[in-house]
């Protein structure tokens, strides 16, 4: 069963340069698509000489690519070339509802922006296994977004009478953010003392450890690692 695809209006200018791309653009897309390394947080992408469009157009791709991911796991669409038409026909129909003027050479860039974009689609680059690797970590029913440790002190009082206190314990409580399925997000606390830590850090000190002789395994094999 096909899906129907909808273009956000702020991405339908991005497609008209998409749709607009002459030969050398596509060829330093797909290479960009090859050399692909995820954007740490914070970062953009970066512009490329004599092509200024360039962060927009290749930030549209990931979209792209992460969009086409999903829906293909989920089987929305009963092929690339199925979803491929989805995209173009969106596009089509938003145009004509903003009274675009279609010049004599529209088809030819559409059937060239299809090309284009299975080509993105299906060419194993390091944007392709990075998206697909993504959506594979997605599947996990709880994903962890970010952690925090809060350290406090906490007095004991006497019983009978209240004083100032002569003891105390130092209490920690770990804060996990994460997020089950792809909008949902949570928060889970828990409380740690002294021994917890010692043996969280063990943990953690093993995984880093273990990491590492995987890493070394992967380089032996000729397995690339993907950075998700």
């Amino acid at each position: 069963m096909s899906y129907d695809l909808r273009i956000p209006k702020d991405q339908i200018a991005i497609m008209k340069k998409v749709l607009n791309l002459n030969n050398k653009q596509k060829e330093i897309i797909i290479s960009q698509c090859h050399s692909y390394k995820p954007l740490k947080a914070g970062e953009k992408v970066q512009p490329i000489e004599d092509f200024e469009d360039f962060p927009k157009i290749f930030d549209f791709i990931i979209t792209l690519v992460k969009l086409y991911h999903i829906t293909h796991e989920d089987q929305l669409f009963e092929s690339v070339d199925d979803f491929i038409s989805q995209l173009t026909n969106s596009l089509i129909e938003q145009l004509k509802y903003e009274n675009f003027q279609f010049e004599n050479d529209f088809d030819d860039k559409i059937k060239s922006m299809k090309i284009f974009s299975k080509k993105i689609l299906t060419e194993e680059t390091n944007l392709f296994y990075h998206e697909k690797a993504l959506n594979l970590l997605l599947e996990r029913s709880r994903l962890m977004l970010s952690s925090r440790i809060i350290t406090d002190i906490r007095p004991v009082f006497k019983e009978e009478k209240i004083e100032s206190p002569n003891y105390c314990i130092i209490t920690h409580n770990l804060k996990i953010q994460y997020s089950k399925g792809l909008l949902e997000k949570k928060k889970a606390y828990y409380a740690l003392d002294h021994q917890d830590l010692i043996q969280l850090q063990s943990q953690i000190e093993r995984a880093l450890n273990k990491e590492v002789e995987m890493q070394k395994f992967c380089q032996k094999a000729g397995l690339n690692i993907l950075e998700v």
